[in-house]
Formats: structure tokens, C-alpha cells, sequence
């Protein structure tokens, strides 16, 4: 096994031998950082049910994931979601022959980091790493420190972007193992509306690449943003996420997300709410398999009053995966007039699975209107007697009830297009999940 030291020795080497844009000021900043951090363990609290070992005993970090893909099976995946702008990534390098964006881009509302002009790149440089600190995470420090490239996004003010922008993030099978860095900087300026799709998926089966993905968001006064998430990789993949998001005054923040296991993935997502009467409304589900392992961390922080937030996920665990929800809504004293609620519910469908919910509450103001809560069941017996009553087998009927489980979220995505891509998704994840009542069944090894 690699000691933490020398994994960081590893990494130090890829960094110096990485180019940065030179107009950047974050890379010198970050590179710093990384220096005086160690890399996650469980004896962090926010790192407590989740070891690195998985990605730490791999060869991702000592070279970059190499674009290497099947284009016709890559066109015939990325037009499911029609009507878009299309930005797509292959293990974390742009492919301008799969993306198309021209249009946003002839108005300056697309950009790459690379082809900036002087404002964008002074706009950049305000707010990269403003909103995601990489004092304070690892894998957004060992990002930024090697920023060749970037998407910038930005909506002016008072304009409406016609149709969604899709960006699409493919990893493929590699000759060896790699990282892929990517990053986004979202800016909606004053009373203006964005839909943002983010599609992570894959094609492959056997994917050696350690995905490692910062986007920062910042929503401005009475500005709207619509953020729908479809994290849909094979299972062997890796891949840490943060999402670091600013809300002024009277701006609105919509999320709807499903995430599928893999080898091991990890979502931060961290909203600060700066001005008055901001909202977020958070609708995710998320579920596993086999070994496969997941970490929700979600971080609300409220620091201006008459700010409202609704957080509803739903978990599914089965096989031996492991899953993790934690939930934490931190009142500040001068965010009086909150209203902030936070709901988990879950099914756990294994005895060997593990399922460990935390949601947080920490209040400091006193004119509040706070709740949290988390539940882990089983599949209810009399619905499951009700579908075997009328034909079906037992684990046809097990299926059935998982299904409505999870698509009373996926119901909830605003985008008929994304709900045929999410049905296509889920398809394929039950196909070999009909055995939940043989796994709950089974007796544990040490009975």
C-alpha cells in the first residue's frame, strides 16, 4: 500500500510537470494550499465513514487520463438530451467535434478559460476559488493547482438563455489508470435565467480514471438557475464532486440530482446564502450496489436573514455498498426569519449493506423555523403481498416497489427529456437488482 506521503510526492511531480494558463491566479494560490494539507482519512469528521483507500491504492495521480474514446458510441449516448447546448468532455478534455455551443459562444455566454478575452479573464480571476477555498479542500486544491482549462458561463444580465446548457462529462476505458480535472465557473448576473444540465456517464466497463470535478456558482439578485444533475457512471469509476454556490439577495437555486454508485464517489455540495430572501429547493436520490460506495455531503450555510431552503433526498442501499447522507443546515446569528428544512429517507435492502445518515442542525439565531430528519426502512410486506396477489413473482414486485421509491424524485425533474434519460438509466440499474429478498434474506457472517 502507498503511504499518504508518498502519494502526495506523486502528486507534487504531476503538478510540476502540468502547464497552467498563465493569466491565472489561482494555480499559485492552490499549489501553496496543497502543500500544507494532508490527504483526507477517516479521523476528519466530514471524511468519517469513507476511506481514500480505494483511489488511494491506484496509479491515478502520477499522469492525466488520455481522451480515448469510441465517438460513434459517444454521438448516439450524448443525443438522448436533444434541444441543448452542448459542451462534452472525454475524461476531462474538451471534444469541440461532440460539443456544440457555438451560438452561446458567439454571444459571450460560453467560453473556455483558454480563449478568455481580457474582462473574462479578469472575471475569472474575481471569483475562481472565491466561493470553494482550496485552504480548506484537498481535491479542489489538487484541482486549481493544475488549471490548463475551464468553461466559463456567463449570463448577462436580464437575459433568459433559450434552451438548457448540457454539459456532459464521458470517461472511457484507458490503456491505464489517470485523473481527469475539470472545472466550471457559472456567473448569472442580476434578474437573469439559466437551465444547467450536467450529465456524468460513461461507456466502458472497465474505467480507469479518477474524475476529479470543482464548479463554483454564483447567482445574483433576483437571478433563477436551474441545476439538473445525472451522475450515471459504470461502477468501477472514481470520482470526488464539489459544488460551491453563492446566492444573493431575492436569487433562486433549483437542484434536482440522481446519483448511481461507483468505486467510490463523493458529492460536496456547499450553498451560502448572502443576501435576503434567497431560496434553494435540493430534490436528490441516490442508490448502490454491489460494493459500490457513495458520500452525499451537503453544507447549507445561512448567513442572511429571511432566507428559505427545502433539502428532500432519498437513498437506496442493497448488495454490499455502502452510503452516506450527511445533511448540515448552519444558522447564522444575523439570519434571523429562517425557514430551512431538511428531510432523508432511505431503503435499505441488504444485510450486509451500511447506510450512516447524519442530518445537522446548528442554530444561532432565535426567530427561526428549523427541521431535519432521517429514516432507513425496508420494503413494506402488505404492498409487497398486494403485487404478488396479483401474478407477480416476488422479486418482480420488490422491483416494482423500488422503482416507485425512486421515481417519486425523479418525477420531480423539470425536463421531460432528462426524466427518458433517467428512466433509460434506472433500466439498466435494475436489471440485476431483482434478488432484494434473497440479499435481505441472507444471513450475516457472523450469525
Amino acid at each position: 500500500m502507498i503511504s499518504p506521503s508518498e502519494l502526495k510526492q506523486q502528486m507534487q511531480q504531476q503538478i510540476e510537470q502540468s502547464q497552467s494558463l498563465d493569466w491565472l491566479h489561482i494555480p499559485a494560490r492552490a499549489k501553496t494550499a496543497l502543500a500544507q494539507q494532508d490527504l483526507p482519512n477517516r479521523k476528519l469528521e466530514s471524511w468519517k465513514y469513507t476511506s481514500v483507500a480505494a483511489i488511494q491504492n491506484t496509479d491515478y495521480f502520477t499522469t492525466l487520463a488520455k481522451p480515448e474514446l469510441d465517438l460513434t458510441a459517444a454521438q448516439k449516448l450524448i443525443k438522448t438530451l436533444p434541444d441543448v447546448s452542448r459542451l462534452v468532455f472525454i475524461n476531462g478534455r474538451i471534444n469541440l467535434e461532440l460539443s456544440d455551443y457555438s451560438d452561446l459562444e458567439n454571444q459571450g455566454i460560453i467560453t473556455l478559460f483558454s480563449n478568455a478575452n481580457d474582462s473574462q479573464k479578469a472575471l475569472i480571476n474575481k471569483h475562481l476559488g472565491s466561493i470553494c477555498d482550496p485552504e480548506q479542500h484537498f481535491f479542489a486544491a489538487l484541482n486549481y493547482a493544475q488549471s490548463n482549462e475551464g468553461v466559463l458561463i456567463h449570463v448577462p444580465a436580464e437575459f433568459k438563455v433559450g434552451q438548457p446548457i448540457l454539459m456532459v462529462y464521458l470517461s472511457s476505458d484507458t490503456d491505464s489508470p489517470g485523473m481527469a480535472h475539470t472545472r466550471s465557473l457559472v456567473i448569472v448576473e442580476p434578474r437573469s435565467q439559466l437551465e444547467l444540465i450536467e450529465q456524468y456517464d460513461s461507456i466502458g466497463n472497465h474505467l480507469q480514471s479518477l474524475h476529479n470535478h470543482v464548479e463554483e456558482i454564483v447567482v445574483m439578485e433576483n437571478a433563477q438557475l436551474r441545476h439538473l444533475r445525472i451522475q450515471a457512471e459504470d461502477e468501477s469509476h472514481a470520482m470526488i464532486n464539489g459544488l460551491h454556490i453563492e446566492l444573493a439577495a431575492n436569487s433562486h437555486y433549483e437542484q434536482h440530482a440522481l446519483t448511481l454508485g461507483s468505486l467510490l464517489k463523493r458529492n460536496d455540495i456547499n450553498i451560502v446564502f448572502q443576501g435576503q430572501h434567497a431560496y434553494a429547493q435540493l430534490n436528490g436520490v441516490f442508490l448502490s450496489k454491489h460494493r459500490q460506495h457513495i458520500d452525499n455531503h451537503i453544507n447549507l450555510e445561512h448567513a442572511s436573514a429571511h432566507c428559505n431552503s427545502d433539502t428532500e433526498y432519498k437513498g437506496f442501499v442493497s448488495d454490499n455498498s455502502r452510503a452516506i447522507f450527511n445533511g448540515r443546515i448552519h444558522i447564522h446569528p444575523q439570519a434571523q426569519k429562517t425557514a430551512a428544512h431538511l428531510n432523508n429517507k432511505n431503503l435499505l435492502l441488504s444485510k450486509q449493506a451500511e447506510l450512516n445518515t447524519k442530518p445537522e442542525l446548528e442554530i444561532y439565531a432565535d426567530d427561526v423555523q428549523c427541521s431535519h430528519g432521517a429514516s432507513i426502512g425496508q420494503l413494506d410486506e402488505q404492498s409487497l403481498f398486494y403485487f404478488q396477489s396479483r401474478g407477480n413473482d416476488r422479486a418482480t414486485a420488490e422491483a416494482m416497489l423500488c422503482m416507485g421509491f425512486v421515481n417519486e424524485m425523479v418525477r420531480r425533474f423539470p425536463n421531460e427529456n432528462v426524466q427518458r434519460l433517467i428512466a433509460d438509466r434506472l433500466a439498466r440499474y435494475f436489471n440485476d437488482v431483482d434478488q432484494l429478498h434473497a440479499l435481505w434474506s441472507m444471513e450475516s457472517n457472523d450469525e
